[in-house]
This record gives structure tokens, sequence and C-alpha cells, in this order.
């Protein structure tokens, strides 16, 4: 159960990043909308072999969890989907230990690796967190080059030079010098190349101030872009790894769970986003747009997390529990990493994949080995 899960929790983000979503600027609450509604759909699959019955548990969980969905599609947004994920797993996991310790009394079996664990995922956190300050600028167009701008002058027809119009140049010529007294100053002529020589001063003066400018800007609009993403993430990993409580404390487990989770899930949506509808109408007369013929997009979204979610929901109910079965499910940041790196490029520059790679590879995911491998659950008390 846990690989299928690895799987798909580490595919479901890339719909997200496809260049038709990005394009459009996809509203994250009208993708919420579709993907819960997908959710919704699917749970009631498991009506086929199971008795209805409605868990208010499970709702809970749903309510859990939409906000932390809308976090994740944030995330993504601004940090790109494997670092956002990278920094949300690592949450993930950490708010599932502490809720597996302290609410259903997990026994630690050693201490001390199990500290350890927590300290190396929390500096790869970090790691993940950070490894886009190294990353290489996006190629831009150069600046147009004075042999371009003559070139364009040439076919706007504004140059006259002497291989162009010899006659107009000779008779010009010819009347300026007739025209000219020694009282009147004599100012250099549009062929002088000396003139040509400081106007190209003053222009490269001119782009290094604007250079200057645009990179402060540039500086000021990614930092709030990551400030933005970095504290979705965080909220993602704090919610996502709670969303799963409700489901330690229903009495009746099983899968039916899952059909008031996805019930839940849509109605919470739905009523986010008329309340949302009403304030954009509001504030900026007009709808909100719901890009319909791009729908597929967070409906595949929502098939590949809750196909994950249907697994990850017996992983948390099994003997690895919270403590040992979730924090295994989050490896998936493995997959999403990787596929970020070779479809989408959000990584640029050996110095930021390397970050990415150590921080991930050395410190994530053996910090979660070692949480699998030294906690230890204890059955719920039901009384």
């Amino acid at each position: 159960m846990t690989h299928f899960s690895i799987l798909t929790w580490g595919t479901f983000v890339l719909p997200m990043k496809v260049k038709w979503v990005r394009n459009v600027e996809f509203d994250p609450i009208v993708f919420q909308f579709y993907f819960s509604l997908v959710v919704g759909l699917m749970s009631l699959i498991v009506l086929a072999w199971n008795e209805f019955k409605w868990s208010w548990w499970a709702v809970a969980g749903s309510g859990i969890w939409v906000p932390s969905s809308l976090f994740s599609i944030v995330a993504v947004e601004y940090l790109g989907a494997a670092v956002a994920q990278s920094t949300w797993a690592g949450c993930v996991i950490i708010t599932n230990f502490i809720w597996g310790v302290t609410l259903f009394q997990s026994k630690i079996g050693n201490i001390y690796l199990t500290v350890f664990g927590l300290v190396i995922m929390i500096i790869g956190i970090f790691g993940t967190a950070t490894c886009s300050k190294w990353n290489n600028p996006e190629p831009v167009a150069e600046k147009q080059s004075e042999t371009s701008i003559n070139a364009s002058v040439e076919e706007s027809g504004q140059e006259n030079n002497t291989e162009t119009t010899p006659l107009y140049q000779q008779e010009n010529s010819t009347n300026q010098q007739e025209n000219i007294s020694s009282d009147v100053p004599i100012y250099p002529s549009v062929n002088d190349p000396t003139l040509y020589s400081e106007l190209s001063e003053i222009e490269s003066t001119i782009g290094v101030y604007e250079t200057k400018s645009q990179k402060f800007i540039k500086i000021l609009k990614n930092s709030k872009r990551y400030f933005i993403g970095l504290v979705a993430s965080v909220l993602c990993g704090i919610t996502g790894g709670s969303m799963f409580v409700p489901s330690r404390l229903d009495e009746d487990t099983g899968l039916v769970y899952m059909v008031a989770f996805g019930i839940g899930s849509f109605v919470i949506t739905t009523a986010i986003l008329i309340v949302y509808y009403v304030y954009y109408l509001i504030r900026f007369k007009k709808r909100v747009p719901f890009h319909l013929k791009l729908s597929i997009f967070p409906a595949l979204t929502a098939f590949l997390w809750q196909t994950g979610n249907f697994f990850a929901y017996y992983v948390s109910v099994s003997p690895l529990g919270l403590t040992i079965g979730m924090p295994l499910t989050e490896t998936a940041m493995v997959i999403t990493g990787i596929c970020g790196l070779v479809f989408f490029r959000e990584l640029r520059g050996w110095k930021a994949i390397l970050q990415f790679f150590i921080s991930v590879l050395v410190l994530l995911v053996p910090g979660c080995i070692l949480l699998a491998l030294f906690g230890k659950t204890t059955e719920i008390p039901t009384n």
C-alpha cells in the first residue's frame, strides 16, 4: 500500500505545472473546486462494496484537508513542485510524528536516533526551501544591439547615408556650406561618427541604471513570492499532517470513511467558492474565470491524489500508523523532485540541484527512515 501511495502522491502536483494552467493563471480556489468535485465523486466508488455510513470525523478531516490543498496549490505556483512538495513533506512527517507521540501515545524505540532523525529532517527542510537561491537566471532576450537599431532605422527609411542617397547628401552638403557663417556654431553632422560614439556612451549609461533598477525590483518581487510560497508550504505540511488524525479517532474505521470525507470536502469547497465568487464580483466587477476547458488538469490532479489517499488511509490505520506509515508515504517528494527537474527545469545550475538532492536524499529521506525504524505504535484506547 505504501509504495502505491508514494507513486501517486509523487506525481499529483504535476498537472498544476503544465503551461496551459500557468498561462491562464488558474485561480487556486477554482482549481480546488474541480479538485474537490472529483475527490467527492471518486469517494462514492467504495459504496459498490461497502454500506454507506456517515462519519462526522471524516467531515472534520476534510475540513482540515481543503485548506491544506489550497496551500499546496499556492506553494507549487510560487516555489515550484520540487521545492514546495519537499518542504511540506518534511513538515507533514514531523507533524504526523508529533500527533502519534502526543495524542496516540506511540512509544519511541530509541529516543536518541529519533531526535537525530528529527534534527536532520529539519535541516533538510531548510535545505530544500533555500536551494532555489543558487538558481541561474532564466535566459532572456539580449538587449537590442547598435546594429539592430541601425537595421530597424534602415527598414523605416529614416537613415540617409551617402551610399543610398548620394545626390541628396551632395546637395545637402553644398547647401550647408553656403549657409554657414563664422558667427554660427557648427554642429556635428548626423553622419559624424563622434556623435554616435557619444550617444552610445549615454545609451550604455542609461542601460546600466535600468538594469540595476530592474534587478532590484525583480529581487523584491521574487522575495515576496518566495516568502508567500514558503509560508504556504509550511501551512500545507502542518494541516496535511493533521488531516488523518480524525480517522484515528473514528470508532468504526474503514474505507467507507472516505465517502463522508469526499462529500465533506466538496461541500466545504463549494461554500468557500460561493463566498469568494461574491467577493470577486463586488471587488473586480467581473465573474471569476472557471476555465472549463482546462478542468481536465485539476481533475487529473484529484484522481492521482485520491488514489494515493485510498492507499494512505489504510496505511494510517495499519500497525504502521501515523508515526511510521505516514512518514514513509512522504518520500514521494523524491519522485516530485525528479519530475520537477526533468520536465519543468525548476532548478537551474549545479549548485541548486546539488543542494536539493543532498537535502532530500542525505537528510530528509534518512530522517524519515529513522523515524520509521525507531518509532513504535500502541493500540489506541477506544473507551
